[in-house]
C-alpha cells in the first residue's frame, strides 16, 4: 500500500521536482494536493511559465497573491510576467499559438491564403 503523503511534503516534493526541471512530475505531484494555498498557486505557475501557458500562469500567480499579498517572490514574478506580456516575443508567441497549423499555411502561401482571413482576424487582435 503506497504512503500518503502529507501537502506539506508533496509541496516540497513539487519544489523540488521544479528545481530539477522534471515539470511533468511536478505537475502531477502538485494535483494530488487537496488544501490551497499561495505556494501550491506559484508551484503551479511555474509548472505553467514552463510549458509555455502564459494565461493559465498569470491566473495562478493572481490566486497565489491574493492569498498572499505580500510575498516578494509572487510579486516579482508576476511583475516579470506582466514586462513580458508587453514584448514583441510575448506578441509573437501568442499570434503562433493561436494560429496553430493554419499559421504554417500562411507562412507557406505567402499570407495569401491565410485560411480564409480567419488568421488575420486573430492577428490583428493581437
Amino acid at each position: 500500500m503506497e504512503e500518503r503523503l502529507s501537502d506539506g511534503e508533496l509541496l516540497e516534493s513539487a519544489e523540488r521536482l521544479i528545481a530539477e526541471g522534471d515539470f511533468e512530475n511536478a505537475e502531477k505531484t502538485l494535483s494530488k494536493i487537496k488544501h490551497k494555498s499561495g505556494r501550491l498557486y506559484f508551484l503551479k505557475s511555474l509548472v505553467y511559465k514552463n510549458k509555455m501557458w502564459y494565461n493559465q500562469q498569470r491566473k495562478m500567480l493572481k490566486r497565489a497573491l491574493k492569498a498572499e499579498p505580500q510575498n516578494e517572490k509572487y510579486i516579482t514574478e508576476y511583475e516579470q510576467l506582466e514586462a513580458f506580456r508587453k514584448t514583441a516575443e510575448y506578441k509573437e508567441l501568442r499570434r503562433q499559438a493561436n494560429m496553430g497549423t493554419c499559421g504554417e499555411l500562411c507562412v507557406e502561401g505567402g499570407g495569401e491564403c491565410c485560411c480564409l482571413l480567419i488568421c488575420e482576424g486573430i492577428c490583428d487582435g493581437l
